[in-house]
């Protein structure tokens, strides 16, 4: 009985007994998350040793030029990024690093981008220049690397006012990540284009081998009991289809979606079988968050994609991803 949980949920009134498995198919389930970042990343060898050409002049005391890292989701962007800066902060350790998912608009990155400084800036009452002077007064002219991931989402809410500022202030270094190629094309303020020139790195989409190499670099490190088989699967259907052609993330979401379905059928290990039916169950849950992110013209436009003929919310998601690109 070594191998058996028995939990007890209450559920209202009474109480049920809920019997849970452990099959011993994954040691460390962590290495599997997309937001684990390895030691190393295969595949991405040249890009890292390009960023830190780059980013890596903060150890010398000099400014690192900015940047903009572009290519599609699941390139690798964000994890080589950190796996840069975690490096640099061993090496330079007066360079200060502060990273922020970038998607609301000027002032709520400015207020995030201070809380990873330890500033605190009000949510409300006071102007973004208000804002700005107490974030700047506290940084003083410490060098600084600013991460703003999905950028793109920032520039389409006003908050080139932000990179207005950015670029302006002494010993910054902006760090930009976006899945859109043409993300600079967003900046119209002839004031942040003449202040923020930086440079351009394109991640290309991984093929089906490699990312295969990085499912097994990670199921080796969790030490999890996967077929090779199951592995390869995985890879080659992350590489199918437009929204997900070579998209790592998608790969490891598969892989882990495939484990929960062998650890429900009591399985000693993940096989083919496993990865056929998670592939249906991670459809549904990449659609069930594209949803919860979508804003309100975005969602009437999904709503008008269904349409009084019954079709399927995925095929709804599709139809309203290519009017938005269409539409520009």
């Amino acid at each position: 009985m070594s191998n058996v949980w028995w939990l007890r949920a209450a559920v209202g009134d009474g109480e049920v007994l809920l019997i849970m498995v452990r099959t011993h198919i994954v040691k460390r389930y962590e290495v599997l998350a997309p937001t684990y970042v390895p030691a190393k990343l295969p595949h991405r060898e040249d890009m890292i040793a390009e960023i830190t050409q780059l980013l890596g002049r903060a150890t010398f005391g000099a400014t690192p030029p900015d940047l903009v890292i572009t290519g599609r989701p699941g390139s690798g962007k964000t994890a080589t990024i950190k796996r840069v800066t975690a490096d640099l902060n061993k090496r330079a350790k007066h360079v200060h690093i502060a990273y922020t998912i970038a998607t609301g608009g000027a002032y709520r990155t400015l207020q995030q981008l201070a809380a990873e400084c330890g500033i605190d800036i009000e949510k409300r009452g006071i102007s973004f220049e208000e804002g700005w002077e107490k974030f700047s007064r506290w940084l003083k002219d410490s060098p600084r690397i600013f991460i703003l991931d999905e950028v793109d989402q920032m520039l389409r809410k006003e908050g080139e006012l932000l990179l207005y500022y950015l670029s302006r202030r002494p010993n910054t270094c902006i760090v930009g990540i976006s899945n859109r190629i043409n993300v600079l094309r967003l900046i119209k303020d002839e004031r942040v284009r003449s202040s923020f020139t930086p440079r351009t790195k394109y991640f290309p989409p991984y093929d089906a081998k490699q990312l295969a190499d990085i499912l097994r670099d990670r199921v080796r490190i969790a030490k999890a009991k996967i077929e090779l088989a199951a592995v390869n699967l995985c890879a080659a259907l992350a590489v199918g289809g437009e929204r997900k052609r070579g998209d790592a993330r998608y790969a490891l979401d598969l892989l882990n979606f495939s484990i929960d379905v062998a650890e429900r059928a009591r399985a000693s290990r993940v096989r083919e079988e496993h990865v056929r039916i998670a592939e249906n169950e991670v459809e549904t849950e990449q659609v069930r968050r594209a949803l919860m992110g979508m804003e309100p013209p975005e969602m009437r436009l999904l709503l008008l994609s269904i349409g009084p003929d019954p079709i399927s919310i995925s095929e709804a998601y599709r139809i309203t991803n290519e009017r938005a690109r269409n539409s520009g």
